[in-house]
């Protein structure tokens, strides 16, 4: 989750945590807080048993660091994410460091945003490039048939 979401989260569960123990020490306050900080994110549930559902394989703040950039990145912008949070990103496999500042979205990451050219068994960037290709020239040589009969 973003930070701003998971701040809002841990004020809110503090909040309840402090109506309900009104009497106790700021000291104990304070721990309880630091066990729900401590507290993993639970992993967001599929909707359904389809494989390629994307909330089957990222959490809601990776999910939308990953559609920030692929909309950054299809404009032409450069990333903007902290660098902790793009280290992230790679370590799940959803982008990939190409040197020198830049990064791309892998198959996996393409898989993810639910890009409907993306095929089970994920493809390299050169096989998927080659697929593309020999799909639309098929898609032309038929067309140009069909216009000359």
């Amino acid at each position: 989750m973003s930070n701003t979401t998971d701040l809002k989260q841990k004020i809110r569960a503090v909040a309840h945590v402090q109506e309900a123990v009104r009497g106790m020490l700021i000291d104990e306050i304070m721990a309880e807080i630091d066990t729900l900080a401590a507290t993993p994110a639970q992993p967001t549930e599929a909707p359904d048993d389809d494989p390629t559902s994307k909330a089957q394989y990222l959490n809601c703040g990776d999910l939308t660091d990953l559609r920030h950039l692929d909309e950054v990145f299809s404009d032409g912008e450069g990333w903007d994410l902290p660098k902790e949070r793009m280290a992230r990103l790679c370590e799940l496999g959803v982008i990939r460091h190409n040197g020198g500042g830049r990064y791309s979205i892998t198959s996996f990451g393409c898989l993810a945003l639910g890009n409907e050219l993306i095929r089970l068994p994920l493809e390299t960037f050169y096989e998927f490039n080659a697929r593309i290709g020999q799909e639309h020239n098929a898609k032309m040589n038929a067309q140009g048939s069909q216009a000359n009969d």
